[in-house]
């Protein structure tokens, strides 16, 4: 596990779409304990959050934003969930759950107006109980790089 706050930049359309992020701005930022067996992974999508209050903060423009997060098989018995909190804007959206029956998470924000605003995805669980990939970002209609 490595100790990381890294920025990576996004590539945004004016259509919904996927992020695929490259070192160098800040339009992704990554706080906290992530896990990887390959470094070079910080860089791009899928991360994996194994530690408690580890955030990814995401700085976008648009009006929605759609965020996919995958369980990573549990590899002792009591593992098998992950809650994660969902901010924009630095507001309380949601709190969602992983489980046995619920491996992902498909979560989303609509009628946002065109921002600049920032999602903030915060695991809240021990590694011990679960860990998860955030496997994509979509950026709806309007969505730009923010400045």
């Amino acid at each position: 596990m490595l100790m990381i706050s890294a920025a990576v930049a996004v590539s945004l359309l004016a259509t919904l779409h996927t992020i695929t992020p490259a070192l160098s701005s800040p339009q992704i930022l990554l706080q906290g304990r992530f896990g990887s067996d390959n470094a070079q992974s910080y860089a791009k999508l899928p991360v994996l959050f194994s530690w408690p209050s580890s955030s990814v903060y995401v700085t976008f423009g648009g009006d929605s934003v759609n965020a996919t997060l995958s369980a990573v098989t549990p590899t002792v018995s009591f593992s098998g969930y992950n809650r994660f909190s969902f901010k924009v804007d630095q507001l309380e959206q949601d709190i969602e759950t992983q489980d046995l029956n619920n491996t992902v998470i498909t979560w989303n924000a609509a009628g946002l107006g065109s921002g600049p605003h920032t999602l903030t995805i915060t695991k809240l669980n021990e590694a011990m109980y679960g860990e998860a990939t955030l496997d994509a970002l979509e950026i709806g209609a309007g969505g730009r790089q923010a400045v």
